[in-house]
């Protein structure tokens, strides 16, 4: 897991160690509630003294019988007994796609027992098993103040601002990446806080380190001034269908000439003739001027789903010609 959110709830004093509780996720966890694996999970941690600088990062109890799923304000709590016990309010997990660990428990305030401290035994690592999600790709909703966390610079009131803004699909992949699907991520629909991105796992597509220049030689109008628009797009789909794969869709970062993309393979996706009739019917802003822009992105995710039930969102539009356009659908149930 990734470093990121550590939230002390209680000390107490056993023996010559200070003993903490506390709820810990990744980069990607701001509340209990936060759509993150293993968000604000509970664990206990041990140290020499209250102040010592890190102290606590380096001795983290082992123990089969801490619940895997959020929860808050765990105490310590004296009941007269050897035993260590505490209190704690535990909530569902909100799911990005994998199965947490047991043990798990209903949701509920609870007073639990961690045992005996004499039999209690500490690691250095946190051994919390990665995330794998059980499908191929996945449309989650989550909201700027997460997606935020990964790249600031993603704005929630123009999260594609222009058609070179890439901070908000860099951002999605960063959070998608957490979240255990490592071939990218886009945002695909957004109002007020609330967003929704589709995370694509690596088992049926592939990040690609490509340049500038390769997409500038497939298509002469894909220029650092419009990463974010036709052009580009029509680059990337077609260097990735030069590769064997069904289509593709980026940058999803980018440092100078040096662009990071998606290619996805004919299993997860599938490439859709339409119009931008049809598009502008689900989204009226959609039009061939941007075809990246907020609106089509919006627009091609809710055509895909209209189009079949079998698809769960799109990549976007990939080509188009006059009123013709073909927009990238991504499959859903494909097994991860």
């Amino acid at each position: 897991m990734l470093a990121g959110t550590a939230d002390g709830f209680d000390v107490k004093i056993i023996g010559s160690n200070v003993y903490l509780t506390a709820g810990v996720g990744s980069l990607s966890c701001v509340n209990p509630l936060s759509p993150s694996y293993g968000c604000y999970r509970m664990q206990v941690r041990k140290a020499s003294g209250p102040l010592t600088y890190h102290g606590f990062n380096s001795s983290i109890l082992n123990s089969s019988s801490i619940y895997t799923n959020p929860h808050e304000y765990s105490k310590f709590v004296t009941t007269g007994s050897s035993n260590i016990d505490y209190v704690g309010h535990f909530f569902n997990n909100v799911s990005t796609g994998s199965t947490l660990p047991n043990p798990i428990i209903s949701a509920n305030f609870y007073q639990l027992s961690l045992g005996s401290s004499a039999s209690f035994s500490f690691s250095s690592t946190d051994s919390f098993a990665s995330p794998n999600p059980a499908k191929s790709a996945q449309a989650l909703n989550v909201n700027f103040e997460v997606i935020k966390r990964h790249l600031n610079l993603c704005a929630r009131d123009a999260p594609y601002a222009n058609n070179n803004s890439i901070y908000c699909l860099a951002s999605s992949e960063r959070y998608c990446a957490v979240e255990g699907y490592g071939a990218g991520g886009l945002l695909v629909g957004w109002s007020g806080e609330a967003a929704v991105v589709t995370c694509i796992k690596s088992n049926n597509a592939t990040k690609v380190n490509s340049l500038l220049s390769t997409m500038t030689a497939i298509n002469a109008s894909c220029t650092a001034s419009t990463l974010r628009d036709g052009p580009c797009a029509s680059a990337i789909n077609s260097y990735c269908r030069s590769t064997g794969h069904e289509g593709g869709f980026g940058p999803i970062e980018a440092a100078g000439s040096n662009l990071v993309i998606t290619c996805l393979n004919s299993t997860v996706s599938h490439i859709e003739q339409t119009t931008f009739t049809a598009l502008s019917a689900v989204q009226p802003s959609c039009s061939s001027a941007w075809t990246l822009s907020g609106s089509c992105m919006a627009a091609a995710h809710q055509l895909c789903q209209n189009i079949s039930s079998s698809y769960l969102s799109s990549f976007g539009i990939t080509d188009y010609a006059g009123n013709a356009a073909a927009v990238g659908c991504i499959k859903k149930n494909i097994s991860g």
